[in-house]
């Protein structure tokens, strides 16, 4: 048996906001009729418990969507199954998800069962302490990366009235004209992502995703947030030539700035690329959009601008900083529930549920 794919996304970003949650988008595929919603605290197996089960699933091929944590991105926060038509993920904080129709469709784990908490409660004191440091960790990190954001936006406001928005229109409907193909009369189903987010290790891209997945790739060179205007049109005329179609956000801006959009049904993806989005893999088109700024108009600013992306890069690098921090922090405060779980309760969980689930595949 052919094993199946496993692709990877993010769910949840840090943004200038705070945490952005898309956690409602789980169940945005029509196929899912079964969720699976793990509650328990930091370091109880419920990342290790999504994993083997995902790849259970693909050993008996299934695709399955691995979906990380932006916190900790070795994390998985859930994984998605059409083929098994269910979805597990960790309802926990930042994410907390609770079901709307329990029993009926949602079911809790309870991780919490599996654990001794008179030894937890010892360490109640550090535990709380600890609480207290991530969350400062966040506070800053947040306040760094909300700093960055208006930094880009200025860059984007200086370098807006010298571009040339309606050559990109006209490029766009040209690659739709040659690209995107009816399937049906139905509209296409938008999948909220993000293929990329700020991370402990740093700006994290999942170009694997892309690489693996997609045979026919547009890499959209963009330094000042042009790939928008491009993309936002892209997926208008996906949707209405009736194909589901991931929508992959800007952690910057998670709900105005399109960054990737992927559309399987025509194995086709456009990626944006910059400095701090790195995609090496050969694709088919090469567009550089830094090419419809007016050269002349930049040039007079460009002493400016570069001051701005430096910057830029340096609030990132304080933020990114803090969440590293902020990760090491957290890995301390699961070494005082490590050792009060009963992980041979977990195995039984998942020898018990992982046959129901497999057996949904037939």
């Amino acid at each position: 048996m052919p094993q199946g794919k496993k692709y990877s996304f993010f769910l949840g970003a840090n943004t200038p906001r705070g945490f952005y949650s898309a956690f409602d988008s789980l169940t945005d595929d029509k196929a899912i009729d079964q969720v699976f919603i793990i509650k328990g605290g930091p370091g109880c197996g419920k990342s290790s418990f999504m994993k083997k089960l995902g790849s259970k699933l693909i050993d008996t091929g299934a695709d399955t969507e691995f979906i990380h944590c932006s916190s900790d991105p070795d994390s998985l926060d859930g994984i998605i199954s059409p083929k098994a038509k269910t979805v597990i993920c960790d309802g926990t904080s930042p994410h907390v998800t609770e079901p709307k129709y329990p029993g009926a469709f949602e079911t809790y784990l309870n991780f919490a069962d599996f654990w001794d908490s008179s030894k937890i409660k010892k360490n109640y004191t550090d535990i709380v302490a600890l609480n207290s440091a991530i969350k400062q960790c966040y506070r800053r990190a947040y306040g760094f990366i909300s700093a960055a954001s208006k930094v880009s936006d200025e860059m984007f406001a200086t370098i807006l009235p010298f571009t040339e928005i309606a050559k990109i229109e006209k490029r766009t409907k040209g690659i739709i004209s040659r690209e995107i193909h009816n399937k049906s009369t139905s509209e296409g189903v938008v999948k909220k992502r993000f293929l990329s987010s700020f991370t402990p290790k740093g700006i994290l891209f999942l170009s694997d995703t892309v690489s693996s997945l997609f045979n026919r790739v547009y890499r959209l060179s963009d330094t000042y947030g042009l790939s928008h205007f491009m993309l936002s049109s892209i997926v208008k005329a996906s949707c209405a030539a009736g194909h589901d179609t991931y929508v992959c956000y800007c952690p910057m801006n998670p709900e105005g700035k399109i960054d990737h959009v992927l559309i399987p049904d025509l194995s086709l993806a456009f990626v944006t690329t910059n400095d701090n989005l790195p995609y090496s893999d050969d694709s088919d088109r090469h567009i550089r959009l830094d090419a419809y700024i007016n050269r002349d108009q930049y040039l007079d600013t460009r002493d400016q601008l570069r001051q701005w992306k430096k910057n830029y890069q340096l609030l990132l690098d304080q933020a990114l900083q803090s969440i590293h921090t902020a990760n090491s922090f957290h890995d301390k405060l699961e070494t005082y529930y490590v050792p009060a779980m009963d992980f041979s309760k977990v195995n039984k969980l998942f020898d018990e549920l992982c046959p129901k689930i497999l057996d949904r595949m037939n």
